[in-house]
């Protein structure tokens, strides 16, 4: 066919479907610019919407697929009443989930789900675990989870060409390190349950084969970009809606038990520091990580990002704390005999029923696990927040979904003062005295998984129904924060109450803090010494 006629083709088409369609359904220019000037790509599926935004009074923020199934068919309200297609959203979760009226909303942000392995697998893997003295063994158990492995992924597959649900699963283990080189870590994608971690796919896939493993980053990205899409999609009106982070997370044993629910004041980039292999570093270090722009694990970071710390609404914190008090938390036999192996001491927090608990949570890509990482991420927490955060929750997202929200607040569009983080706890962070490390990660049936699925519900849903119980009396007009709240730079304005003060009084927009070693030591910057101590 000549390209004269194909263009005549094209062409009649299109004025054919220019005509079909009424101008009123197209976005005007006033619109475009009404919209803050960005980019949208227009659907017109979304038009009707764009008249009349989406005004939420609680906007739930999941993870993954377990942390928002459990919202889904309660009696309190129905989010899957109304469905809303965001531009920019997970292609795994494209969807913002609201109930009929739009007072209450749900997203997330996307990562990979969960697989339970059954009994018979566990079996038979240790059978062969056991025997790996023996070359044929040996190859066995490589074969085996070689097929199984390769056999699951392909299902993942199949199951997406065929237009069902994926599933989300992975045998797929990142053991060891990422690119940095992560001591007595695993790289996952959210905490995980029994013996296998999930991780983030590579969804869809360009070949013919099951999706290729992705980095753990993908859990920081994941957050930050589609919380960022929510707030410039233009189809919700965001100024009054309060956040609630609701996920799970790790915990450690030293503040909290599995099944605990825990709400922060603080949330730390733990991992954002330089990061020396542990078996090269100097004989007294009890740790390879050391802040960024500094010499020493001890020492106040030298530079700065932005995204170490954030800071939310302590008022709002302790009334969320306040509703969440009132429900009656799950719990598993397994988890009460898991936890009973933490003893008394130390640990004594770690045998107790769950409960809810103000303590503060670190953000690491990286999964770890392990005392000597746990003490470290603990310290470096301390220290940044002048002392006075408590390392409590581990989990991938947090920093990420804040820095994205801060930018909104500071783009007018929503309120950084409603945000809550609620993590609940899966597992421990750490192995229990006598205990290995890499069993405590991947082999353990800790018991903590399925009670902190159900209490994001049990406990979360308090919170939600609180703040819409009291909306016209004090949720409205916002809660007033008695508190900083932001960012370590101070970008929403005020005087953070942690590191070296703002910089936008100085107008700076990159960072060195060298030269702010007096006002350091006038806050009273702690510089924590990290038990240095000779490695065991």
């Amino acid at each position: 066919m000549r390209l004269s006629t194909i263009s005549t083709a094209v062409a009649a088409a299109f004025s054919s479907f220019s005509s079909a369609s009424p101008a009123a359904d197209r976005p005007s220019a006033a619109a475009i610019a009404a919209r803050g000037g960005l980019v949208q790509v227009y659907h017109a599926e979304l038009a009707p919407r764009e008249a009349s935004k989406i005004k939420p009074k609680v906007f739930i923020v999941s993870m993954f697929d377990p942390e928002a199934e459990v919202w889904w068919g309660i009696p309190e309200f129905d989010l899957l009443a109304k469905n809303v297609s965001v531009p920019g959203f997970s292609p795994l979760f494209p969807e913002a989930h609201c109930t009929s009226d739009g007072q209450v909303c749900q997203l997330v942000t996307g990562e990979g789900g969960k697989f339970k392995p059954p009994t018979y697998l566990l079996a038979i893997s240790a059978f062969l675990y056991a025997r790996w003295s023996c070359f044929l063994y040996r190859l066995g158990f490589a074969l085996f989870f070689f097929l199984f492995f390769y056999l699951t992924k392909t299902l993942h597959f199949l199951t997406s060409l065929s237009g069902l649900s994926p599933l989300h699963t992975s045998l797929y283990m990142v053991a060891g390190s990422s690119d940095r080189g992560q001591e007595e870590a695993v790289g996952s994608c959210g905490r995980g349950t029994k013996s296998y971690q999930p991780r983030c796919d590579c969804w869809p896939t360009s070949s013919i084969g099951p999706p290729l493993p992705c980095s753990a980053r993908y859990c920081e990205i994941n957050a930050a970009v589609t919380l960022t899409a929510l707030y410039t999609s233009g189809l919700f009106d965001l100024s009054e809606t309060y956040f609630l982070v609701a996920g799970i997370a790790g915990i450690s044993p030293e503040v909290g038990t599995l099944g605990s629910v825990t709400f922060a004041r603080f949330a730390v980039q733990v991992a954002l520091q330089y990061e020396f292999d542990y078996r090269e570093v100097p004989q007294n270090w009890s740790t390879g990580y050391i802040p960024q722009g500094s010499y020493l694990p001890d020492e106040y970071p030298g530079e700065l990002y932005g995204t170490e710390v954030f800071e939310v609404n302590t008022a709002l914190r302790d009334l969320a704390m306040s509703f969440a008090s009132t429900a009656a938390l799950n719990d598993s036999e397994a988890a009460v005999a898991y936890r009973a192996n933490y003893g008394a001491g130390l640990y004594a927090a770690g045998t107790q029923p769950p409960s809810v608990i103000a303590c503060d949570t670190a953000t690491s890509d990286v999964y770890w696990s392990g005392r000597l990482l746990g003490e470290a991420f603990a310290n470096f927490t301390d220290v940044v927040t002048n002392g006075t955060g408590v390392y409590c929750t581990t989990q991938q997202e947090d920093n990420a979904t804040l820095e994205s929200l801060m930018r909104g607040a500071k783009a007018g569009v929503l309120d950084f003062s409603r945000i809550v983080i609620m993590r609940t706890a899966s597992d421990f962070d750490r192995p229990y005295p006598g205990q290995a490390p890499l069993d405590n990660l991947l082999y353990a049936d800790q018991g903590g998984f399925d009670p902190s699925i159900q209490n994001i519900y049990l406990a979360g849903v308090k919170v939600v129904e609180g703040i819409l119980g009291g909306w016209n009396g004090t949720f409205k007009a916002g809660v007033k924060a008695e508190n900083y709240v932001g960012d370590i730079f101070g970008t929403l304005g005020g005087e953070p109450d942690f590191g070296p003060g703002s910089d936008f009084d100085n107008g700076y927009t990159k960072r060195s803090v060298q030269g702010k070693t007096a006002q350091r030591k006038k806050k009273g910057v702690p510089r924590r010494r990290l038990a240095l101590a000779s490695r065991h």
